[in-house]
């Protein structure tokens, strides 16, 4: 039986660090996990960390930016410690830098690698 969700593998010890403007609670990324579609190609990643939100309070009054590869993902839900992004289309197998811009906040990055089921 196939699991529609696996963790990604994102390499911690190539994790390029966070990025700030100097903003106190700036974004950082502690676990990434992709759903996949049925086919076995990737549709989403969900990060959990903190400092995704410019607000204390649990929802965001700037929904944070996620790109992968320097492609931007669509948004569908995100509070201070979650956001889940959508892939417009699966991008192939392989190594790319995950980019999480939260507002004023700044911004976190992070190696991560694909792949399809």
């Amino acid at each position: 039986m196939r699991l529609n969700s696996w963790m990604v593998r994102a390499s911690v010890a190539a994790a390029i660090g966070v990025a700030s403007s100097g903003a106190v609670g700036a974004p950082a990324i502690t676990s990434i996990l992709t759903t996949y579609t049925s086919q076995g190609t990737p549709s989403a990643l969900t990060i959990s960390g903190s400092g995704f939100c410019t607000n204390s309070f649990g929802g965001c009054t700037v929904v944070p930016t996620v790109s992968v590869g320097g492609t931007a993902l669509s948004v569908g839900a995100s509070t201070s410690t979650s956001v889940t992004a959508n892939f417009v289309a699966a991008p192939p197998d392989g190594d790319y830098m995950l980019s999480v811009t939260a507002g004023a906040s700044g911004s976190a990055t992070y190696s991560l690698t694909i792949e399809s089921l």
